[in-house]
């Protein structure tokens, strides 16, 4: 199945992770609704935001291609955690 969303490869491993996990899920029509990222990830992610987009003005909430980036907690056990869009029923 061809992807919807092809995107680059960027060097940076949480950009990468969450732009996999959006086209991973996109591809299986489950597109992805939110991110919540380990505070540690969240300021990697936002470096990287800020270096492409200066301008871009960064709260504790991201929208990236439809998808909303989130800063989670520093209790997580996990750098990510997602969450899928309700799933649409063809009538």
């Amino acid at each position: 199945m061809a992807s919807k969303r092809p995107y680059k490869p960027t060097g940076v491993f949480v950009v990468d992770m969450v732009t996999k996990c959006i086209n991973h899920y996109e591809n299986t029509f489950r597109p992805v609704e939110r991110i919540v990222l380990h505070p540690i990830r969240y300021q990697e992610f936002c470096d990287f935001v800020r270096k492409t987009d200066p301008e871009y003005v960064i709260g504790d909430r991201i929208d990236f291609d439809d998808v909303t980036i989130e800063k989670g907690s520093s209790f997580m056990n996990e750098s990510m955690y997602f969450y899928n869009r309700p799933v649409l029923t063809q009538a």
